[in-house]
């Protein structure tokens, strides 16, 4: 079984080039992990999916690195995001902005 992230709403100003990194405590926090790049499933929305697991996940989502790390709509920075394996098969999350834009 698995759990899929599916990012529904990115900035706006999000350069199109860019790739969306999911970074967390999977992987130590290395925010440009290219095996953590979300899948984009078209019409502005993107994916990833893991096994499914008995603990949960604190992460984030960058475009490669901690300069263009997720913030919030002012741009000040954000609580890590948690989700805890078990609670739905799919998650749906927003991004609100870029730390560089």
């Amino acid at each position: 079984e698995y759990i899929t992230y599916i990012v529904d709403e990115i900035p706006v100003n999000t350069p199109e080039d860019d790739y969306i990194y999911y970074v967390g405590d999977i992987n130590s926090w290395y925010p440009g992990d290219r095996s953590l790049i979300l899948n984009d499933i078209g019409n502005g929305k993107y994916s990833i999916r893991f096994p499914r697991e008995r603990q949960g996940r604190q992460f984030k989502f960058t475009r490669g690195d901690w300069s263009t790390v997720e913030v919030d709509h002012f741009g000040d920075d954000i609580d890590n995001r948690s989700s805890y394996f078990g609670e739905k098969d799919t998650i749906y999350l927003q991004i609100m902005n870029w730390k560089d834009l």
